[in-house]
């Protein structure tokens, strides 16, 4: 399995756009990742057509026992959760 950072996706940018200098790239992918962060903290749902949803869904507080017998409290928490659009899904299937 390959791995893309964000590093590879602005250089993957920067040969699509050879014109945009490398710190501009930088500059708007580091603002779209810091505005979704920042909706996702407000409890916002953030969606990207033909790609995908993100939105925080919460974990409700439960108690439950370990294999040894001790109980444990689990405090209510909060989760990113992404649903894939569907053009993604299609993509992915197909290749």
């Amino acid at each position: 399995m390959n791995i893309v950072c964000r590093k590879d996706l602005v250089q993957r940018i920067k040969s699509k756009n050879p014109t945009v200098k490398c710190y501009d790239i930088n500059a708007v992918v580091n603002t779209l990742f810091d505005e979704m962060a920042d909706a996702l903290q407000n409890h916002e749902k953030v969606i990207i057509r033909n790609f995908g949803t993100f939105c925080v869904t919460e974990v409700n507080e439960r108690t439950y026992r370990t294999p040894d017998g001790q109980i444990v409290h689990s405090p209510k928490t909060y989760r990113v959760k992404f649903v894939t659009g569907v053009n993604l899904a299609n993509s992915v299937k197909h290749e």
